[in-house]
């Protein structure tokens, strides 16, 4: 998706559905603008494949005044990590959610 056209002046809630196949270049130049509005609030759902996406990078980025995480974030995880490390797809992790109410 290419940046030109995706312009915007404010937001209370950005969400991004599927941000690990966002381009680059649209986050920086659309969606980093709107995040200098006071209050606004970024949310950004994905399943990743593999950690080399943008998305990925973002997860891990440290703020450069505190070093703490950059954003808050909450990772769901349908496998648990060491049925993950194995290559075993597994279900009993989801069993462990919790349920919506």
């Amino acid at each position: 998706m290419r940046s030109s056209g995706l312009k915007g002046v404010g937001a209370k809630v950005i969400i991004l559905e599927e941000a690990s196949r966002l381009d680059e270049a649209v986050f920086t130049e659309v969606i980093v603008p709107l995040l200098n509005v006071r209050n606004t609030a970024l949310l950004a759902i994905s399943t990743p494949l593999d950690e080399n996406n943008f998305y990925s990078t973002l997860l891990n980025m440290k703020d450069p005044i505190t070093t703490g995480p950059m954003f808050n974030v909450l990772e769901i995880k349908l496998i648990c990590d060491v049925c993950a490390k194995k290559g075993i797809k597994d279900t009993h992790a989801a069993e462990e959610t919790t349920s919506w109410p």
